[in-house]
């Protein structure tokens, strides 16, 4: 296994690929990697969906509340 494809480096590739940022050489190994593994898409699209929510959710929510909000999108993800 390589060091970009371990289960903790895909999730921070995942993660910055979703906020928008990873450096050129990080954005260009995860679009790779999207490319060779749908799965991996899946869990991008996840990630946006719950970004989106929490986005949403934050204007004029407290934490807790946006967090509460949001938790049921993250279990899907386990």
């Amino acid at each position: 296994m390589t060091e970009s494809s371990t289960p903790k480096r895909l999730e921070e590739l995942a993660a910055g690929y979703v906020v928008g940022n990873l450096d050129l050489e990080e954005a260009e190994e995860f679009r790779q990697l999207l490319q060779e593994n749908p799965e991996l898409v899946t869990q991008v699209n996840l990630l946006e969906d719950v970004l989106g929510t929490v986005e949403r959710q934050s204007a004029g929510n407290s934490f807790r509340q946006t967090f509460c909000a949001c938790r049921p999108l993250m279990m899907y993800q386990a």
